[in-house]
């Protein structure tokens, strides 16, 4: 009777012990797109509902696992729930990894909440997880770069044509108008022959048209 109480006490009690501490996760995302050669860091919460403190590590699995920045565990006291979380940055460095910066590149994979064993190495290793898709994006595209710049050259360049024509066409009628005043002066004194009067008729002709 004795060894079957004895039993008894040891399946009860060491589920409990290996219950009495553990690791919430808490998000509201799934979907991030960020940027490659650059260093990014997404927040959750993180939380602890049982009844010992644990030592929770951030970390990721699957495709972007490799770019994950070294991450400390975050000490949760014991029975923190999802609204009184702590909250706790994951960081990643991402490289060139695109082939294409008009298409992208997805990454699929996980973060991944786990306690840790505490200083005496004493615990039990539990986690929990949260999908992440991760869409990388070009950093400086060329294909962007030139999407702006294009356009902004070709309005340049007509600009700079209207210019200089405008310009060209202000100092011919400047020119012209100043020659056409010297004939009107030398028609009116009467000191004057048919080939000024010609040239006057025909320098008129042009000024009009330049209007």
């Amino acid at each position: 009777m004795m060894k079957k109480l004895v039993l008894i006490l040891i399946l009860v009690l060491i589920p409990s012990a290996f219950a009495a501490n553990g690791a919430g996760l808490k998000y509201n995302f799934e979907y991030v797109e960020l940027t490659e050669r650059s260093k990014h860091c997404l927040n959750y919460g993180v939380y602890n509902p049982y009844e010992t403190d644990s030592l929770i590590l951030l970390s990721a699995e699957g495709d972007f696992q490799n770019y994950q920045l070294k991450s400390e565990p975050t000490s949760v006291p014991a029975n923190t729930d999802a609204n009184n979380e702590l909250r706790k940055d994951i960081c990643f460095n991402i490289p060139k990894v695109v082939d294409s910066c008009e298409d992208g590149k997805t990454l699929e994979g996980l973060i991944v909440a786990s306690t840790v064993p505490n200083s005496q190495g004493i615990g039990t290793a539990l986690a929990v997880s949260a999908p992440l898709t991760m869409k990388v994006n070009c950093k400086d595209s060329n294909f962007n770069v030139l999407f702006f710049v294009i356009p902004f050259l070709f309005m340049m360049g007509i600009y700079g044509i209207n210019h200089i024509r405008n310009v060209s066409k202000t100092k011919r009628y400047n020119r012209l108008y100043s020659e056409l005043m010297f004939l009107h002066k030398k028609i009116s004194s009467g000191n004057y022959d048919q080939s000024h009067v010609d040239r006057f008729n025909k320098i008129r002709s042009i000024l009009l048209s330049l209007k």
